[in-house]
């Protein structure tokens, strides 16, 4: 399956299973284009004259755009990461402006949380985890900070006992 052929599958899922997260879905990113990158593979999104609209991301205006790889994806799937840790540890990259950041987070965490509830949607998961099995990987803890702290900063965190070495 194509990463077009994945999403055309999960926005019908999400229209049939919960037409209301679908609705919201279309109104948290009205008319916008995005670029969906998922591995080597890469898509420009937008709903456009009543459906959705997958067209070649070459050379094409975008408002935010979005990519990661097929392991973060399962991460998220199962619950094994949040969007706002992948996004810190760099796996899930998001770029535009802030209000088109907030729109892209919103729009992955409405297709998260009807994920868990719909079962057509549990089912193009489970084919989309068959498909990418070796793209497993480990996870090697949380990021918990995005950049290393200054020394004031360790020595304060070691001082009230709140420091992830004490």
């Amino acid at each position: 399956m194509t990463l077009a052929d994945y999403i055309r599958a999960l926005i019908f899922e999400l229209g049939a299973s919960d037409p209301a997260g679908f609705i919201r879905l279309q109104e948290v990113v009205g008319a916008r284009a995005a670029r969906i990158e998922l591995d080597e593979e890469q898509v420009v999104a937008v709903f456009a004259q009543g459906g959705l609209q997958l067209e070649p991301a070459v050379s094409f205006t975008v408002e935010g755009s979005g990519g990661t790889d097929s392991a973060t994806v399962l991460d998220l799937l199962d619950g094994n990461v949040e969007v706002s840790t992948a996004i810190l540890d760099g796996s899930l990259r998001l770029t535009g402006d802030c209000d088109d950041i907030g729109r892209i987070c919103l729009a992955i965490e409405i297709l998260l949380s009807a994920s868990a509830r719909s079962p057509e949607l549990q089912r193009l998961a489970d084919q989309f985890r068959s498909s990418h099995r070796s793209a497993r990987r480990a996870r090697e803890g949380v990021a918990w900070y995005p950049f290393a702290p200054s020394a004031s900063e360790v020595g304060l965190l070691q001082r009230l006992d709140l420091s992830p070495d004490s």
